[in-house]
C-alpha cells in the first residue's frame, strides 16, 4: 500500500511542493498523514474542532496534536462554533461543518503557499457518493464519483492549491489492515456507528448486503465510475459542439433558440445541460420539453426555479432573474438610469421620423416633472393615429413582447399614480403628445 500511495502522490504532484493535510484524528486521515511521512513531500497538518461531540471532539484534537509533536510535523488548529453557523445560515450541521472547514483550508493554503490540500476520502467513501448521487439524480457527472484531483470547493476561490484524494483507490479494509500492521493511532467517531445519517445507513445497512451479492462490489463500482467519467467527458464535448451554439446572451440572462433545439436529436439532454444549473427540476424540464415539441400554445408560459425563471416565446426559451419595478422622477433634461432626456428646437415643417429606440413628444403638450416607471396592469394609451384607447397589455401582444421584455418595459406618465400613459419608451407615444407642423420644441427620450 505504501508504494501505491507514493506512486499516486508522484502522479498527483509531479512537481512536489508543500501539502496541507486535513486530519480529524479518524482512521482514514491518520493513515493519510502517516503515509505522507514515507514520501519526500513537506506537509502541514490542519485540524478542525467543530465542538459537536463535547470531550470526544477535544480528545480527537489532542491526539492529532500528540502525533504531530511526536513526528515533528507542524500543526495548525482551528475551533468552530458549528451549531451557530448552521443556525445563522439555515443549513444542516453537516453542511455547516463542510463550509467552515473548506473555507478555512483554502485560507491556510493561500497563507502557507501550499500547492495542494489532501483529504482522506477512500474507495468506500467514493462508493457512498456514487449511490447518494444516484438516489438524488445528479446526472452522469454525479455517477463519476469524486475526482482524485480538483478545485477546492469554495465559491470564488481562485488560488493555485488543488484538492487531492490520494486514498481514493484504497478500500477501508486495506486501511484497517495497514493501521493494525503499523500501529497507527486513531480515534473512533462514536457517530459512525449510528444509522441516522445517510452515509452511515449506506455503510452499515446497504454495503453488507452488496458485499453478499458481490464481494468485490467496491472494485466494480470504482471501475464503473471510471467509465462514467469517460462517458461524461464525451458528453461534455458533444454539448460544447451542439448545445452552446443554441444560446445568445441577453441583458441579465440568455435565450435558447427553440428551432435549433428541436432540430437536435438529443434535445432532452441538451435542455437538461442548459437549464439544470439554474435550479429547474426534472418535472419542469420534462414539461418544457413537451411544450416546445408539441403544437400547443407555448408563448407566455413561465417556469420558476425560485431564483431564476424560464419564459417561453414563439421561438425562444428566455432564462433570467425576475427583476424589481423601477420608478424615476424626470425633472428635466439629463441622463437617467438606462435612458437620456433632451429638449430640442424643432424646425418648422421638419418631417417626423422617430429614431429607433427613441420617442419624440411635443414639448408644449407636457410639462416637467414627468414620471418614468415600470408598466403595470391597467395602463392604457391612445396609439398614434387612433381614436380609441388601448390596454398596454394588448399592445405588448401586438409587438410580440416576451415576458422579460414586458418586465423591463418602462412607460412615461404625467403623474405617479396615473394609468393613462404618454408613451411606451422606445416604441410608442400617445396621440395627444404627437409632433405636428406647429411644434417648435420637442422632448427626445432615448435608450442608453
Amino acid at each position: 500500500m505504501r508504494k501505491r500511495f507514493t506512486d499516486k502522490i508522484h502522479e498527483l504532484l509531479p512537481e512536489g511542493g508543500k501539502v496541507l493535510v486535513a486530519v480529524s484524528g479518524g482512521i482514514d486521515s491518520m493513515t493519510l498523514a502517516t503515509l505522507f511521512l514515507t514520501t519526500d513531500i513537506k506537509i502541514i497538518v490542519a485540524n478542525c474542532n467543530f465542538h459537536l461531540r463535547g470531550k470526544e471532539s477535544d480528545g480527537d484534537s489532542e491526539m492529532v496534536g500528540d502525533w504531530c509533536k511526536a513526528h515533528d510535523v507542524r500543526l495548525i488548529r482551528k475551533d468552530f462554533d458549528t451549531e451557530s453557523y448552521a443556525r445563522d445560515n439555515g443549513i444542516s450541521i453537516e453542511m455547516a461543518a463542510r463550509d467552515l472547514r473548506y473555507r478555512w483550508f483554502a485560507e491556510v493554503c493561500e497563507a502557507e503557499g501550499c500547492s495542494a490540500l489532501a483529504v482522506a476520502h477512500n474507495a468506500n467513501d467514493n462508493a457512498e457518493t456514487l449511490l447518494l448521487n444516484l438516489l438524488r439524480g445528479t446526472g452522469i457527472n454525479g455517477l463519476s464519483g469524486m475526482p482524485e484531483s480538483g478545485r477546492i470547493p469554495v465559491p470564488g476561490y481562485s488560488g493555485d492549491a488543488r484538492l487531492i484524494r490520494p486514498l481514493l483507490g484504497i478500500t477501508r479494509a486495506e486501511i484497517e489492515a495497514y493501521v493494525k500492521e503499523n500501529g497507527i493511532p486513531f480515534r473512533e467517531d462514536s457517530t459512525n456507528a449510528e444509522t441516522e445519517y445517510k452515509r452511515n445507513k449506506l455503510r452499515h445497512l446497504v454495503f453488507p448486503v452488496l458485499s453478499e451479492i458481490n464481494p468485490s462490489f467496491l472494485e466494480t463500482f470504482s471501475r464503473e465510475m471510471r467509465h462514467f467519467s469517460q462517458a461524461g467527458k464525451v458528453l461534455d464535448d458533444y454539448f460544447a459542439i451542439y448545445g452552446q451554439g443554441m444560446t445568445r446572451q441577453l441583458e441579465g440572462g440568455f435565450a435558447i433558440d427553440i428551432n435549433m433545439l428541436l432540430a437536435e436529436p438529443h434535445r432532452d439532454y441538451i435542455l437538461y445541460r442548459l437549464l439544470s444549473d439554474y435550479g429547474f427540476n426534472e418535472s419542469q424540464l420534462h414539461e418544457i420539453g413537451a411544450l416546445i415539441s408539441s403544437s400547443r400554445q407555448r408563448a407566455g408560459k413561465v417556469f420558476s426555479s425560485g431564483e431564476y425563471r424560464a419564459s417561453l416565446t414563439a421561438d425562444s426559451i428566455i432564462v433570467d432573474k425576475p427583476g424589481s419595478s423601477r420608478e424615476y422622477v424626470v425633472d428635466g433634461p439629463g441622463h437617467y438610469d438606462g435612458f437620456e432626456v433632451k429638449v430640442l428646437e424643432w424646425p418648422c415643417g421638419m418631417d417626423v421620423k422617430q429614431p429607433e429606440g427613441c420617442i419624440l413628444l411635443d414639448a408644449s403638450k407636457v410639462s416637467f416633472p414627468l414620471f418614468v416607471r415600470s408598466w403595470k396592469e391597467g395602463d392604457h394609451i391612445r396609439p398614434l393615429g387612433m381614436k380609441g384607447e388601448k390596454k398596454l397589455s394588448d399592445m405588448f401582444v401586438d409587438l410580440h413582447y416576451s415576458i422579460p421584455e414586458k418586465e423591463k418595459a418602462l412607460v412615461l406618465a404625467e403623474s405617479r399614480a396615473s394609468s393613462k400613459i404618454l408613451a411606451l419608451l422606445g416604441r410608442r407615444i400617445d396621440d395627444s403628445v404627437k409632433v405636428t407642423s406647429s411644434t417648435r420644441e420637442v422632448i427626445l427620450i432615448s435608450s442608453l
